[in-house]
């Protein structure tokens, strides 16, 4: 499958097809469409996906799925962007209820999980660089994660949705447990609950999850010294950034920006 931009590595794991690409800043595609479905998870950098009437700011994490022969166009930013493609197996792509080349028109924006997984996909390969390590449970999960435009659900208190958009807001400052709780005016254990059943996670795990992704785009996207990645991404100090990022990444952010 080919994509615009350079391809910076293409690999193949367990029937995936694996290609990450660069995209200079100030450049843009023609408008176009991919014979089969895949996603494109925007590891670094920025751009705007534009497709029929809608039109996309997508930042570092962001995760598009790209149903079969949907024509689209992306706009490049100033810093460009790394994006990581990930096409999955034929027989597996109904998965997603979109068969290929059906002629839906729409882009389906994913939600946290799966953009979360296919960012360990891509660390995975970025730490390996093997084809060998290429293959995980994630991309496994990331076919059965259901999670693709998953808006607010009738069930979904409005208080929920407030919570999560003060997090996705304020990650970077003050997003605790109790501080997110008496803002939308319930108790802390209520807010725990809640938070987890609907997203998976809990509040310091998501935050954590949106603080590791931000530092990988600094990391890759610019020549920021560590403590100044810690200090923009909200973390304590350099050392806690380390741990965090170690724990959920599996090497230190210095290993993994020399990483090839």
């Amino acid at each position: 499958m080919t994509y615009s931009g350079r391809a910076l590595r293409d690999l193949q794991a367990d029937g995936w097809e694996i290609t990450e690409t660069f995209h200079p800043g100030g450049t843009a595609t023609d408008w176009h469409e991919h014979e089969i479905g895949h996603f494109c998870l925007v590891v670094a950098g920025s751009l705007v996906d534009e497709g029929g009437d809608a039109r996309r700011d997508c930042g570092p994490g962001t995760l598009l799925y790209f149903p079969g022969r949907v024509p689209h166009r992306d706009v490049f930013l100033e810093s460009g962007a790394r994006c990581l493609n990930l096409r999955p197996p034929r027989a597996g792509t109904g998965a997603l209820g979109v068969a290929p080349g059906d002629g839906e028109a729409r882009v389906l924006l994913c939600e946290h999980s799966a953009s979360w997984l296919a960012g360990r996909v891509y660390d995975r390969i970025r730490i390996a660089a093997a084809h060998s390590d290429a293959s995980s449970d994630e991309l496994v999960d990331l076919l059965a994660a259901d999670s693709f435009a998953r808006a607010e659900t009738p069930q979904d208190p409005q208080w929920l949705g407030h919570a999560r958009a003060l997090i996705d807001e304020e990650w970077a400052s003050d997003a605790r447990l109790g501080t997110v709780a008496v803002r939308v005016g319930v108790s802390r254990y209520h807010l725990a609950r809640k938070f987890r059943e609907r997203f998976g996670c809990s509040v310091g795990e998501y935050v954590h999850r949106l603080r590791v992704t931000q530092a990988r785009h600094l990391l890759l996207a610019t020549d920021a010294s560590l403590s100044e990645i810690a200090f923009t991404t909200g973390f304590a100090d350099q050392s806690h950034f380390t741990r965090i990022f170690r724990r959920h990444i599996g090497t230190s952010p210095d290993r993994y920006r020399r990483a090839a």
